[in-house]
């Protein structure tokens, strides 16, 4: 399973070192950000539940960090809007409608992170907002 501390090692080994030989070849390089990960639906439970869990956003906004912070990333790629059987949609779904969140928190961090980008907002490892409030 990748956690968080999972992601912070595949950055460091691999994600940066891609962003620096792309720099020096002024290549643009482009990280795929995905909220987790999950085989459990298309395997039809053979598989293993939140193989990389969304941790309430936390994973998702910790590409966000790591990629916004680096000055050298100047786009990112969002995956995937509606990938169900791979636990990796970002629209609108929840369980039940008891667990619809309030008004106004459906896909905010993808934009957080886009005005985070921009400079519209400070870097922040911390989700903004009050999603995790």
């Amino acid at each position: 399973m990748i956690s968080i501390n999972g992601f912070d090692e595949y950055y460091r080994n691999i994600i940066s070192p891609d962003i620096d030989y792309c720099d020096s070849k002024e290549i643009l390089y482009m990280p795929s950000m995905w909220p987790g990960f999950s085989w459990h639906a298309l395997k039809k439970g053979s598989a293993p539940l939140n193989d990389i869990p969304r941790l309430g956003g936390k994973f998702l906004w910790q590409q966000a960090y790591r990629y916004v912070s680096n000055p050298k990333v100047n786009s990112i790629w969002m995956a995937q809007f509606d990938e169900v059987d791979e636990g990796t949609a970002i629209f609108k779904v929840a369980a039940t409608q008891r667990d619809v969140p309030a008004e106004g928190d459906w896909l905010t961090l993808d934009a957080d992170a886009q005005r985070m980008m921009g400079k519209e907002i400070n870097l922040t490892e911390t989700i903004p907002g009050t999603l995790l409030a």
